[in-house]
């Protein structure tokens, strides 16, 4: 990559062509306010807090420009802290704290409101406006049961709106109105395609969006913050869960941090209200007279072993496990089971129905196999793809089949959404059910239940160079065979992302192996090919 020479608060380096101001003030720890930049969002520049001084550039002496939307060229000088910016910076917090609201002392952002931060920070200390400020509605709006929306404390930088739209992919918010009359809105005061997922809420710089669970329950210093992973899907996703007096008091997410970054879903942010749920079990209960009935540990363990050890002598004993623990709870439960009532029927949810002979077309279980990676070993080989989801969506050619991603692992389809607007990448999807996402796919093809072993075994007949090959299938099947033969043929790097549609069809094994033939002829023609699973359970493999 070309590099190019750049002069910074006088220090001069040698970057690569066309680096933004910003990344390059960051990288060397220089601090720049900014409001509407976000590095995973459409760059806006409306804020102007991050302006700095260039000279060299535009043939002019000395300019501001916006270091969020400028590129750096070769012989560019940055300045990041002179009078002159200073005063800017001043004059538009006074513009913005015009109309602001002084209701910090009872504001869930306060403490960790950038508004606030950024005023003590670079703010004039005194205002000189006096005239009544602007009130849009005297009262909160509860958008729905998890968003409440002040008007009067937004800055229009439009992060949700663009969060909404670009990432989540839900287009529930916008702008209503223009110049100090807009106002974001979910239009009529409804978010009919909200999907309640309160990434607005985290990116929303001030108290304007909040969370109706958390309202008015602490204060971030009241907080004992905890680093967990989602319990709900397979993403992975990072949480923090901040508790305070042992109780759960909100979820949020850390920007840039784990696989999903800001973002999170409906079920991470506001799934884990349970812990805390009046209805938990929080001792053992026994049932004595047709009733439960609270007992000790001693006396619970006791009845269990007398319940079921009369029931293990006649081979009557089965076990069911959640694919939501961890590996070790799940190594000891089947140990139990097998040791200490001589069973080996063990099941959970994970269950694949991917040993079916009779669907395989062959005498032997596809996945009769000592455990998962020995069995996918089989189907996949070396394709098998045990590397971060943001390294599978690298690849040029994304193939997701099976799956529901909007659905089953919705921070996996915004990384999806990420990879293709934001990395050119070509996205292709086959499922039995729609999802958001086919509005992002370069082509989307609508199958039957099970329909997807025939599919396969064309694309690789199409693949093959095999003449006249797709001609009996329907036009919608034909019209995804011409968009995706020729990405596939062109790739250098291909993804195949399986669902759980398929690995729960009667026709698994079929399916898997038709998917490991595709792999291996791709393989076989100098791609680098990569499989991965969209598991709807944290820990589906490990439960398998």
């Amino acid at each position: 990559m070309a590099t190019v020479t750049v002069t910074i608060d006088g220090e001069t380096l040698e970057v690569a062509d066309g680096t933004l101001i910003l990344d390059l003030a960051h990288s060397q720890g220089i601090h720049i306010p900014t409001f509407c930049y976000q590095k995973r969002l459409t760059t806006l520049a409306s804020c102007r807090m991050c302006l700095v001084e260039i000279e060299g550039h535009f043939s002019l002496e000395k300019r501001l420009q916006p270091a969020c939307a400028t590129r750096i060229t070769d012989g560019m000088v940055v300045k990041t802290d002179t009078p002159l910016i200073a005063q800017t910076r001043q004059s538009m917090l006074e513009i913005l704290l015009a109309n602001h609201p002084l209701d910090c002392p009872v504001c869930d952002k306060a403490g960790e409101c950038e508004l606030q931060d950024t005023v003590f920070a670079y703010g004039a200390g005194e205002s000189r406006f006096t005239d009544n400020k602007r009130v849009f509605r005297s009262e909160d709006i509860h958008l729905n049961p998890v968003i409440v929306f002040n008007a009067q404390r937004c800055i229009q930088c439009q992060r949700c709106v663009r969060m909404c739209e670009e990432v989540v992919g839900a287009v529930a918010l916008g702008t209503a109105e223009r110049g100090m009359d807009a106002e974001i809105t979910g239009f009529g005061d409804s978010l009919t395609d909200c999907d309640h997922c309160g990434n607005c809420i985290e990116v929303c710089p001030v108290g304007a969006l909040m969370s109706s669970p958390y309202r008015y329950k602490a204060r971030p210093w009241d907080l004992t913050e905890v680093d967990t992973v989602c319990p709900y899907c397979g993403t992975g996703c990072h949480l923090t869960v901040g508790l305070r007096d042992g109780r759960l008091a909100r979820v949020r997410s850390k920007y840039e941090t784990g696989v999903n970054g800001e973002t999170l879903c409906v079920k991470g942010r506001f799934g884990l209200d349970f812990i805390d749920g009046e209805d938990k079990l929080r001792r053992p209960m026994v049932r004595k007279d047709g009733a439960l009935a609270a007992g000790s540990w001693e006396e619970a363990l006791n009845h269990m072993v007398e319940r079921a050890g009369a029931a293990a002598e006649k081979g009557a004993v089965g076990g069911l496990v959640s694919p939501r623990l961890a590996n070790e709870a799940l190594y000891l439960f089947q140990k139990l089971i097998r040791t200490a009532f001589h069973s080996n029927s063990i099941d959970s949810s994970t269950r694949w129905s991917a040993s079916d002979p009779a669907a395989s077309g062959s005498d032997v279980p596809m996945l009769d196999a000592p455990g998962p990676y020995q069995a996918l070993e089989g189907l996949f080989g070396g394709l098998y793809a045990r590397h971060s989801l943001h390294q599978a969506l690298k690849a040029d050619c994304i193939l997701v089949i099976g799956s529901n991603v909007t659905e089953s692992n919705p921070v996996s389809e915004y990384l999806m959404r990420d990879a293709v607007r934001n990395g050119g990448k070509q996205l292709f999807v086959v499922s039995s059910r729609p999802s958001r996402l086919d509005s992002e796919a370069a082509s989307s093809l609508r199958l039957a239940p099970g329909g997807e072993a025939t599919l396969l075994s064309t694309m690789l007949n199409a693949l093959a160079g095999n003449d006249g090959n797709g001609e009996d299938a329907p036009a919608s099947c034909r019209e995804f065979l011409e968009c995706v033969v020729p990405a596939l043929t062109a790739a250098s790097e291909v993804t195949i992302m399986v669902g759980v549609d398929v690995l729960r069809s009667p026709r698994a094994a079929l399916v898997l192996r038709m998917l490991g033939n595709l792999g291996r002829t791709l393989e076989a023609s100098g791609k680098r090919v990569g499989v991965q699973f969209l598991f709807d359970r944290p820990n589906q493999m490990g439960a398998w």
